[in-house]
């Protein structure tokens, strides 16, 4: 699953600093560390220390009296470690994972499933798992046109949705921010629930598949790339366009892809990572913005029907390809988002902080 790369970016500063690439790591050089002039080291530690006890020896100052101040929390003075994992708990209150392999595994909002993914109709068809197999053996003389995307999108897939949605961090920073926010929180999810199936990788089973990445050690299915890929493209759709953008869900089937072109996700682990990223994303956008889509009004499913057949070399795929999921699975809905009062009013403040921010941006973009 691709990680955002601008995750511990400083507020204040947001354009200014390029990306973190380690962001995971506390000993990074950190932007919300930073001084004023250039970012912390020992040099720096060591020169401010020797004029504060320059001051000292010359200061008369007595010291300051009185007590700390607390009061109400500001958002904005929060630095973006401290912001994100407060908007995670936020946006996942209420959701858990459910289930285990073969399935049903469900993700429930409190006790209701939203989204239900299933492989127990195939847990041990051989053919068709040999038929998966196939497939991405078949994929193999022409992944040599995609090895720059599929390099790319091991950890950036933004970029590739800012071909349709002015995704600018520059003049939309907060935008771009509750984007990678988003795909931060998420992760915890659909990590529990591959984790929940525990499917082995293709390489795993078939050395010829021969990967040109190094395969994941985490689990194949559902794909995390065709999750998030497609709960970022109708997530920015609807706040762009007030629909699902057939474009965006074309380049979310096509990052989708690249993850089987490389070798590393069995195609069915593509469709039923697009379910649930499409289910997500509905969700969230009722989180976020209180857009109720159709699409939540029943739980949203994937699972594998294969005919009865005494000819197992002509067993169909059972599931549609993602690439036709994409263009056959379009919301119907088409809501327009109000530039002011577009909030979920019951969400979370830290929640309403920033959609708050983004409806400005929006506003002032003129998309709304």
């Amino acid at each position: 699953m691709p990680y955002s790369v601008n995750a511990f970016k400083d507020f204040k500063d947001f354009k200014d600093f390029k990306d973190v690439r380690s962001s995971r790591a506390y000993g990074a050089v950190v932007p919300e560390l930073s001084y004023a002039g250039q970012a912390s080291s020992g040099a720096v530690s060591s020169a401010l220390d020797t004029v504060a006890q320059a001051l000292a020896n010359d200061s008369t100052t007595t010291g300051a009296n009185g007590v700390p101040k607390g009061g109400t929390p500001k958002f904005d003075q929060l630095h973006s470690r401290h912001f994100s994992v407060l908007f995670e708990k936020a946006l996942l209150k209420d959701l858990r994972v459910e289930g285990d392999f073969p399935g049903p595994v469900q993700v429930l909002e409190k006790d209701t499933p939203f989204v239900t993914l299933d492989l127990s109709a195939i847990e041990q068809n051989e053919a068709f798992w040999k038929s998966e197999r196939d497939h991405l053996r078949d994929m193999i003389w022409q992944r040599s046109e995609r090895l720059e995307e599929i390099n790319l999108q091991l950890n950036d897939i933004l970029s590739f949705f800012g071909l349709i949605a002015p995704l600018n961090p520059s003049s939309m920073p907060w935008t771009v921010h509750l984007l990678q926010l988003i795909l931060n929180a998420t992760f915890s999810l659909i990590a529990e629930v591959k984790f929940n199936f525990s499917l082995g990788r293709p390489a795993h089973l078939c050395p010829e598949i021969r990967p040109v990445i190094q395969t994941p050690s985490h689990n194949s299915f559902p794909s995390g790339h065709a999750t998030q890929s497609f709960m970022m493209a109708r997530f920015v759709g609807y706040m762009f366009f007030g629909k699902d953008q057939i474009d965006m869900r074309r380049i979310a089937a096509r990052i989708a892809n690249n993850r089987s072109f490389a070798g590393v996700h069995y195609p069915v682990d593509s469709t039923a990572g697009a379910v649930l990223g499409d289910a997500l994303a509905a969700k969230l956008l009722d989180r976020v913005f209180g857009l109720n889509l159709k699409a939540m009004k029943s739980t949203q499913s994937f699972s594998v029907h294969l005919p009865e057949t005494d000819h197992p070399s002509e067993l169909p795929r059972g599931y549609a390809p993602v690439e036709d999921y994409a263009e056959l699975n379009v919301s119907q809905d088409a809501t327009a988002m109000d530039p002011v009062n577009q909030i979920n009013k019951e969400a979370d403040p830290i929640i309403r902080f920033i959609a708050t921010k983004t409806l400005l941006e929006l506003n002032h973009l003129g998309t709304r």
